[in-house]
């Protein structure tokens, strides 16, 4: 009977060990100003393919009353965090615009949202996040890539208050 129940507990660990990762990283994001968490602010994860938050396959999560919240990722991809409140910005210090190509005319400015710098022909094209027209603090992300597979990456985003 012991050699039995040796036997079954040598094969449930077993299948433990060898059991397969669920294929997924995590990143936990900790929204703070300073070293003060921010609850309730939502955070969007984007992709290069996703850049707008309210596209149907964009992620977005409320932080819990710590500042906390965590989203399930593809291992080693690029994402970017972006927030989703009017009185904070990512902190300019550690935040940049999304980079989506080039100015390739004067038609192309024209037609694009305003940036700071005006745009030119073959400069830099920034993503307007939120869409409101114009490439400004509000539009600023948290370029991360994600652990491997079965692994978490803790990551700060540093937020200031930003008044309209």
């Amino acid at each position: 009977m012991r050699i039995k129940l040796l036997t079954i507990l040598s094969v449930a660990l077993l299948f433990t060990a060898c059991k397969k990762e669920d294929g997924k990283a995590h990143i936990i994001v900790n929204v703070k100003s300073g070293s003060a968490p921010i609850p309730n602010v939502y955070v969007s994860l984007l992709t290069d393919e996703h850049r707008i938050y309210w596209s149907a396959d964009s992620v977005s999560a409320k932080a819990d009353n710590n500042g906390r919240l965590q989203f399930d990722v593809v291992p080693g991809k690029t994402y970017y965090l972006s927030h989703q409140s009017y009185k904070w910005t990512l902190d300019p210090a550690n935040g940049s615009y999304m980079l989506i190509g080039k100015f390739d005319s004067q038609h192309d400015i024209d037609y694009s949202p305003a940036q700071t710098p005006p745009g030119t022909v073959g400069g830099n094209k920034y993503q307007d996040i939120n869409v409101d027209g114009a490439v400004n603090p509000w539009d600023l992300v948290l370029k991360i890539s994600a652990p491997a597979a079965g692994k978490t990456l803790n990551v700060d985003f540093p937020m200031v208050v930003k008044h309209p």
